[in-house]
């Protein structure tokens, strides 16, 4: 089943405090390079590269329709669609590797946190966060 951006904007309040609250963390530093681990719509990428003081932001997706809501025109940011597994195989080092509500998404993370963490420049940071599953549904 597709990503639909207009049921994902239903849900934006729900959204905007858990990253806000993990993005608090971030050392702010210039010339940071940030990766955004399944961006969704954007719109919270974008908010991330205007936080940060001179950074250059890429938002991946492996929604086509999520990716079609992203910001246009904005001179560091940008987004590409592809899978977060897709991403990991490539050799790019970042500062800043940020993943908001998406690695729930992707199974065997004994071996997904340890290649997501190869991806980190030396004192990169890494700020993730995963929402729990409902435990009724599992009972």
């Amino acid at each position: 089943m597709p990503w639909d951006p207009n049921k994902y904007n239903e849900f934006k309040k729900e959204r905007y405090k858990p990253f806000f609250d993990l993005i608090s963390h971030l050392q702010d530093k210039p010339n940071l390079q940030v990766i955004d681990l399944g961006c969704g719509t954007g719109e919270l990428t974008q908010i991330l590269a205007e936080q940060l003081t001179g950074v250059t932001v890429l938002g991946i997706d492996n929604s086509a329709s999520m990716l079609t809501k992203a910001p246009a025109g904005i001179s560091n940011l940008s987004f590409q669609e592809i899978t977060i597994e897709q991403q990991l195989l490539e050799s790019t080092k970042w500062d800043i590797i940020v993943a908001n509500a998406s690695l729930q998404w992707i199974d065997n993370h004994e071996l997904l946190f340890p290649q997501i963490i190869k991806l980190l420049n030396p004192n990169g940071q890494l700020a993730i966060q995963m929402p729990f599953p409902d435990r009724k549904h599992f009972e």
